[in-house]
């Protein structure tokens, strides 16, 4: 039987294959991303991230944004598991951890100074001409505990109103038609309804139970996206004095557009909003016990299904100011 040997020239390929082979298991392949899915709100305070994505700053490569217009409907955004994180009032995510949902909270963007407000109509003149009547509150937004707050300054209770629970797009026309006598709104829809007639008779600048915003992540995504999320936050960090400013600018347009706002409107709920610092956040989200911890056992006392086996669990497990601190070095 003949046997017929390689030439030196296949020789040559064979060895080439072989090298070749060796390498792609030693070289470091290249990693598919998976874009971290955001959704986010229709609060002007994160605007500074949309501003960020017109800018180019959060591609959509790497980042996918769901964007909605009611609180109840961005809860349902990670209740569900269509985001894996959004920026939401602090309220609605201890509604969210009474819930059993797995949530960290890694960031505080804002705090509201007066974009949050009881309104009302003109014949309603004070927060004590509120007993019997009936009044709009989103139920997994962040009027809850403001108005438990307005009616105690009045010596009234929540159970000497009907709190009706309706979505805030639909408090501009529901408070100009009289279905109610007053609602719990945040901005944008405080602008148009007092631009309709109605009036304050409180807001978040005075309120004991501060009102936060805050970027918050399902627990898997923390480590699974965590260079996306640091990410996510220098953009904020860094759109934040331009978005503070609100003047005309690349990206500044789009902001106008989805808020449906002019820009000296944008100016003065902005005046409203007051955009915490990485120092700041990391002492309310360090500060064991206190910052941001206290506020979310306060939200549960508040809460009307508060009480839980949750309510007996450390906040701060909740809490992880580890991005923040990666931030900061």
């Amino acid at each position: 039987m003949l046997r017929r040997s390689l030439s030196p020239g296949r020789c040559l390929v064979v060895l080439l294959g072989i090298v070749l082979l060796a390498l792609a298991q030693w070289l470091p392949r290249s990693v598919q991303h998976t874009p971290l899915r955001v959704g986010i709100g229709m609060w002007a305070g994160s605007e500074s991230l949309l501003l960020a994505r017109e800018r180019g700053l959060l591609p959509n490569s790497r980042f996918q944004w769901v964007e909605v217009t009611w609180p109840s409907a961005l809860s349902s955004t990670l209740d569900t598991g269509v985001v894996d994180a959004a920026v939401m009032s602090l309220e609605s995510v201890v509604t969210l951890l009474e819930n059993d949902e797995d949530l960290r909270v890694v960031a505080v963007l804002d705090e509201s100074k007066g974009a949050d407000a009881v309104l009302a109509r003109g014949d309603v003149p004070t927060l004590s001409d509120l007993k019997g009547r009936r009044v709009g509150v989103d139920l997994r937004g962040p009027g809850q505990h403001l108005l438990s707050e307005g009616l105690s300054s009045s010596n009234l209770k929540m159970e000497d109103i009907e709190a009706v629970s309706i979505l805030q797009p639909e408090m501009v026309d529901v408070l100009a038609r009289g279905d109610v006598s007053a609602v719990v709104a945040a901005e944008p829809w405080m602008t148009k309804m007092i631009a309709g007639g109605a009036h304050v008779l409180k807001d978040s600048a005075s309120v004991k139970t501060p009102i936060y915003r805050v970027l918050v992540v399902k627990t898997p995504f923390l480590e699974e996206q965590r260079e996306a999320l640091k990410e996510l936050l220098r953009a904020h960090f860094a759109m934040m004095p331009v978005l503070r400013k609100s003047e005309a600018c690349p990206g500044m347009e789009a902001v106008l557009r989805r808020q449906e706002l002019k820009l000296e409107e944008l100016s003065a709920i902005m005046a409203r909003v007051h955009h915490l610092s990485l120092e700041e956040n990391l002492t309310l989200l360090k500060t064991p016990g206190k910052g941001l911890a206290a506020t979310i056992s306060e939200l549960m006392k508040l809460s009307r299904i508060g009480r839980t086996r949750r309510e007996a669990a450390l906040p701060d497990l909740w809490l992880d100011s580890s991005i923040v601190e990666e931030l900061l070095r």
